[in-house]
């Protein structure tokens, strides 16, 4: 009793500042997002060297998704309230991106026509798996914190490990299966849905993100695990993706890395790589306003740079290889981000007062008997 009475306590503590180094972890969680977008267009052009260094960086990257999911379940575990602003800013975000792209490629491609049907087309619904699902978990999330607040610590381990097993070990068991022994996608022989598990695009691995985060927060992992595990465990984890990823380059032709079992989100190397970057960056306390103040756009930058990637000539430079093939992607990663921020800036100004208003209002009001 003792135990869930501070617990609960916690979920209504004064919101205190930020570690930036988990802010810190955001953007680089942004830039991860943008160099596995950037490698969807290099890592079948270039060759040698270049070729191994940028499916390094896919093996690296590929934990960008669930390293957003399990810092939201790391910070919203602590706190019930939910509101209206936050899902409408994130819709208007995407519809904003979505026209702006639009009418710019319109422009571009077109010279100057541009269909506005189709510019409101582009708008709604907004369409993006991240932001939808994202917006679903913020929803259901004050139901998945009373019942991990409910659980002890031994409870709340059992319950994560059951979750590994169910919905990340097995699935990417049955994916190896059919990737290296039947040849074929097997209907019906997963526990996330008829069709597979989508690689991790699901609400299922979104929630065991979160979960993850939550456990890693309630339970002081951070404080429990020591230096020289995490970097064991993040290491090994790393090497054996890069292994995995090499093997399934050699043997199958490039032609889409989202067929990749190794990249799925839900591959429990990727969670491994995720938790153990939130940690170790949890371990680590500084505050930097700058730090902060850029991470704000760290969303945008996820949306955004989808709209300009295709202009920055990355086969051309996947060609030439080595170290000018790097400093493009570095180039591009800060003018991309940086791009972003102006970005972020120019639509807080637009839309925070009517986020503002739209924060006064609770989804809901949970009651417990």
């Amino acid at each position: 009793m003792m135990e869930e009475s501070n617990r609960q306590a916690d979920m209504i503590t004064v919101k205190q500042p930020r570690n930036s180094s988990i802010e810190l972890l955001r953007i680089i969680a942004a830039c991860m997002v943008v160099v596995l977008h950037y490698n969807g267009r290099a890592l079948g052009i270039s060759t040698g060297l270049s070729h191994h260094g940028l499916a390094f960086l896919e093996t690296v990257c590929v934990c960008a998704v669930d390293l957003f999911i399990i810092i939201s379940g790391y910070f919203l575990c602590k706190t019930q309230k939910r509101t209206w602003g936050k899902p409408v800013f994130l819709f208007l975000v995407l519809s904003l991106i979505a026209s702006i792209g639009y009418i710019s490629k319109s422009y571009i491609l077109m010279k100057g026509g541009v269909n506005w049907i189709t510019v409101i087309h582009s708008m709604i619904p907004p369409k993006n798996y991240f932001v939808l699902l994202y917006i679903t978990l913020y929803i259901i999330s004050p139901y998945i914190n009373m019942m991990l607040n409910r659980l002890n610590n031994r409870s709340q381990t059992v319950f994560i490990i059951v979750m590994l097993l169910l919905f990340s070990l097995y699935p990417t068991f049955i994916d190896a299966y059919q990737d290296l022994v039947v040849h074929k996608e097997l209907m019906g022989v997963t526990t996330v849905g008829a069709w597979g598990q989508q690689h991790g695009y699901n609400i299922v691995n979104f929630a065991l993100c979160y979960c993850i985060g939550a456990y890693i927060r309630l339970n002081g992992i951070k404080d429990k695990t020591k230096g020289g595990t995490i970097a064991v465990v993040l290491t090994l984890s790393v090497l054996l993706l890069f292994a995995w990823f090499e093997v399934w380059l050699n043997k199958t032709p490039m032609i889409r890395l989202v067929e990749c079992n190794a990249l799925s989100y839900s591959n429990p190397l990727v969670l491994a790589i995720a938790a153990m970057l939130v940690i170790m960056f949890s371990r680590i306390h500084f505050e930097s306003r700058l730090v902060n103040n850029l991470a704000r756009a760290a969303f945008v930058c996820y949306l955004f740079h989808l709209q300009i990637i295709d202009y920055l000539k990355i086969g051309e430079f996947a060609q030439r290889g080595g170290l000018c093939l790097f400093l493009h992607l570095c180039l591009c990663l800060v003018v991309i981000y940086l791009l972003s921020w102006c970005l972020w800036k120019l639509m807080d100004f637009i839309l925070a007062p009517i986020v503002k208003r739209l924060d006064r209002f609770p989804i809901f009001t949970i009651q417990e008997s």
